[in-house]
């Protein structure tokens, strides 16, 4: 609690007096949210007396060379909740002062692990930072990313900023396993701070050191990087491509070293599955021989142990990645490669185990791995790995499904012509309204009308469904709810039209008309979408349903002309 948080906190008065500026921030912090509240963040700011000064991405630079120079590091142990850098114990009358500020910040590192709330994390970051030590720093951006279990909400950034100042002064001092934690908790609290992210990965990837970094080192900071560039439009703040790129690159090789090492001692399959998502995410693909060589160590027993379901989908989605570079380096990457590490035995246990977004972005990476310029499995090793996941309990219960889940998997299924697994679709279609109102979109309605088509699936409860949600979606959109990216367009519609009248669907004709009439605004026409429209326009007229017009009423005479040359030029 709060009351035992504080206590702890004024028994360090023993050990050291924090000297702490008491000026407030220029501005005033939101209020923390009724989740967290503990007394408004505004009074808490003026209590704790927060120092606000930034420092410039300059200062930073201006103190790197002592590290390039020095090479010193901490000697400290590593540990996701890092309580202090171990210190030796002092021996002589010279050595007290070390063994003092040790102690204390043993006993802060404790206050920071023991802080249940954001608020408790606070009192412990005012009350203390002033003696902080680079491991209660790192410990403290590790604290608030557990807390927050991502992004970090508007009330942490002033504690963040004031952290960031702390570690700024101390970063010449870090070890590497420090600026690692660092890099991975503040990718996933995806704090932008250019400052921070220049200075912490320039010593970190140029340390003379960095050869000794343990794989959960490299493999933590390539995940901070891909998430804060994923939540950055693609680029790291304070850095530019061609310095993200290279400083990615050597941060692959040194993982290549370690996962190519005979004991491949402490590689786990989590670290090979990071680094390389990392790099998908980061768009910089590994050479060939390091691709080759963390996906031949991860099919390894012993590195497999403790193999969670998640961390094959990330590879697999990594892969198929890299593969739409229309490349040929995936070529070295053997079957035998694949056999070993999707082996029937380790895809039972994902069909299992997985949740429904690992089983089916495993299934969509699948999909496209065995298709595009240069496949990089075979379309009947495809066929026969998405057989066996779909055999598992987690694909037995669709109804926790969501649209995009279902999205994924009918076009994965469309994709590699498995038309056989009529079975698991009318699963599908029976549980459809159990999954559909679950996030469903352009791209998820889209997957689904298309994998109908492709896969001769004509089942009318569910493209009425389909078509009930899309333009549900189109209305949110109209009433300002929706974003851009979900609203459904002329394709999905034209798609869905002609599903309708393919099956000969007439009770849905009207509902599928109302859907093109409210999409044919929205985009612009492409070929394929007006070749469809004509095949739905043709067999309105051809079955003189609805008056027998078709869609004289809804689209233009131009449009309609554009229609007809369209599905001309199809034929």
């Amino acid at each position: 609690s709060t009351a035992i948080c504080n206590r702890n906190i004024a028994m360090l008065g023993s050990l050291a007096a924090p000297s702490l500026s008491r000026d407030v921030y220029g501005y005033a912090p939101p209020c923390l949210s009724a989740s967290v509240r503990c007394g408004s963040l505004q009074q808490r700011s003026a209590q704790h007396g927060w120092t606000h000064t930034r420092q410039s991405s300059s200062s930073l630079k201006q103190s790197l060379p002592a590290v390039y120079n020095s090479g010193q590091q901490s000697s400290s142990t590593r540990s996701r909740v890092a309580v202090h850098a171990g210190r030796k114990v002092a021996n002589t009358a010279a050595d007290a002062p070390m063994a003092q500020a040790s102690a204390t910040n043993v006993a802060i590192g404790e206050l920071i692990k023991d802080a249940g709330t954001l608020p408790e994390l606070f009192d412990v970051v005012a009350k203390c930072r002033g003696s902080f030590d680079c491991a209660n720093t790192a410990a403290t951006f590790v604290k608030a990313a557990n807390l927050c279990r991502g992004r970090g909400p508007p009330e942490t950034k002033p504690m963040l900023d004031a952290v960031a100042d702390t570690w700024g002064t101390l970063l010449c001092g870090a070890g590497l396993w420090e600026m690692s934690d660092v890099i991975w908790a503040c990718g996933k609290l995806q704090y932008q701070n250019p400052s921070l992210w220049h200075g912490t990965l320039v010593v970190f990837v140029q340390s003379p050191v960095l050869g000794r970094a343990k794989t959960l080192d490299v493999a933590n900071a390539l995940h901070g990087m891909a998430n804060i560039a994923a939540a950055n439009e693609g680029s790291i703040p304070g850095l530019d491509r061609d310095t993200t790129v290279r400083y990615v690159k050597e941060l692959v090789a040194q993982g290549y070293v370690r996962a190519t090492h005979p004991t491949a001692e402490g590689v786990t399959s989590q670290h090979i599955s990071n680094m390389v998502w990392s790099c998908a995410k980061l768009q910089v693909c590994p050479e060939n021989h390091e691709l080759v060589a963390f996906l031949t160590v991860m099919g390894k027993p012993a590195v497999m142990q403790g193999y969670a379901s998640q961390q094959m989908a990330n590879v697999l989605y990594a892969v198929s990645e890299f593969q739409r570079q229309d490349k040929e380096w995936l070529s070295p990457v053997k079957s035998l490669i694949w056999q070993k590490l999707l082996s029937d035995q380790r895809l039972q246990y994902m069909a299992g185990n997985a949740k429904s977004q690992e089983l089916t972005n495993a299934i969509m990476a699948l999909a496209r791995m065995a298709t595009g310029v240069h496949p990089v499995v075979s379309t009947e090793f495809a066929q026969h790995c998405v057989t066996l996941l779909l055999q598992g309990q987690t694909a037995q219960q669709v109804s926790k499904w969501n649209a995009q889940d279902a999205g994924n998997t009918m076009w994965s299924l469309a994709t590699l012509g498995m038309r056989s697994q009529t079975h698991f679709l009318h699963r599908l279609s029976d549980a459809v309204q159990s999954w559909l109102p679950k996030g469903a979109s352009k791209m998820s309605l889209s997957q689904i009308a298309w994998a109908c088509q492709e896969l001769g699936h004509r089942d009318p409860m569910l493209m009425s469904a389909v078509i009930k949600a899309s333009i549900s979606v189109l209305h949110l959109f109209n009433a300002g709810k929706g974003s851009a990216q979900q609203r459904v367009d002329i394709n999905t519609a034209s798609l869905t039209a002609s599903v309708v009248a393919s099956a000969d669907m007439n009770h849905l004709a009207n509902d599928a008309r109302n859907l093109v009439s409210l999409a044919c605004d929205v985009g612009s026409m492409g070929s394929s979408s007006a070749s469809r429209l004509w095949g739905f326009h043709t067999w309105l007229v051809q079955k003189q349903l609805l008056n027998g017009l078709g869609l004289q009423q809804v689209l233009s005479s131009e449009q309609l002309a554009f229609c007809e040359e369209a599905a001309q030029a199809d034929a």
